[in-house]
């Protein structure tokens, strides 16, 4: 079996988040700027928040990996229509302890 380019490519993922009511998606994997940024893109296109922590992710280059990152957190949430950040995720993708009231 080949991998996808995108969880999303083939599959009834969106229906399936949709039907249970699944907003924001934490994407973890290898190959951030490959599998991890096209799934991300196709995320957003659908209108769904993502987050991807860092730690959680990685590229064959630490270029390719920043890569991806700047589009997944800055580029795209710029895009007309999408999806605003959640209030409790940091700039580095990270999850605020407490949720989106805490300091």
């Amino acid at each position: 079996m080949e991998s996808a380019p995108s969880a999303f490519f083939d599959t009834d993922l969106d229906a399936t988040l949709r039907e249970q009511q699944i907003r924001r998606l934490t994407l973890v994997g290898l190959e951030t700027n490959t599998s991890i940024l096209l799934t991300a893109a196709d995320a957003v296109a659908r209108g769904f928040q993502v987050v991807v922590p860092d730690p959680c992710v990685c590229a064959s280059t630490p270029e390719d990996h920043r890569f991806a990152l700047r589009q997944i957190r800055e580029v795209w949430p710029r895009w007309p229509h999408s999806p605003q950040p959640a209030h409790d995720i940091d700039e580095t993708g990270r999850i605020r302890r407490g949720g989106p009231d805490a300091p």
